[in-house]
């Protein structure tokens, strides 16, 4: 017998692809939304999250309504404040990444019934393997560059020891399409996720080095 798939409360949103491990703070101002977290706190959450984030593939600012893409991340509440006027203030954390299957829609907010997605490597990769330092090496160097066109101080990444984990910190602070993260987070291995974004590191360090010399080039004239 098949077991039953859970049914979860969804957050589309226009602008934000989260990953597991990363934060997201929220504000939630619509009535629909605001009703979700309350029924969330009356309820507990599952412990995969208490809702679900989605990016919209399409958005109305005008209506406030979007379709979203169907693979998003559950999120867990780290702090939750509820302003006078009704509007919330939430801190979350990614958790874990789901499909939809089926979206019910007869309430005053989305839900759907998902499944949840796992990595799909027979071999696990190795935090001491070649493609991890190499992302590591080319995240930093882009960091490095970017502050130094900025004029601002460098700080060291603080970099996840878990290659999974740090798939998912830099896909989430890749700066660009989210359209290309959404294609990261769809993803089902962390060795094909980490290749992906070798080669998108690798472009992004060869860029921000030729706008690094024509900075250089332009103070120093």
């Amino acid at each position: 017998m098949r077991e039953s798939l859970p049914k979860i409360p969804l957050f589309p949103l226009p602008n934000v692809v989260l990953f597991p491990g990363m934060h997201l703070p929220l504000q939630i101002f619509e009535p629909r939304y605001r009703q979700m977290i309350r029924d969330i706190q009356k309820k507990p959450g599952l412990e995969e999250g208490t809702f679900g984030v989605q990016l919209c593939k399409t958005y109305n600012p005008m209506t406030l309504q979007g379709t979203p893409f169907d693979v998003g991340t559950t999120v867990r509440f780290e702090e939750i404040d509820e302003l006078e006027d009704g509007r919330f203030l939430v801190m979350t954390t990614g958790v874990r990444r789901f499909c939809v299957e089926a979206y019910d829609t007869d309430n005053a907010y989305l839900q759907g019934t998902v499944r949840w997605l796992e990595e799909e490597d027979k071999r696990r990769v190795s935090p001491k393997a070649k493609l991890i330092q190499e992302n590591r090496m080319y995240f930093h160097e882009a960091i490095r560059l970017a502050r130094k066109i900025l004029r601002e101080e460098f700080c060291e990444p603080d970099f996840p020891e878990d290659p999974e984990a740090l798939s998912y910190f830099i896909a989430q602070n890749l700066k660009g399409s989210l359209v290309l993260k959404q294609e990261l987070l769809e993803m089902t291995s962390t060795r094909s996720r980490l290749k992906r974004e070798r080669e998108l590191l690798a472009e992004i360090v060869k860029t921000l080095a030729v706008q690094a010399q024509i900075e250089e080039a332009f103070h120093r004239a």
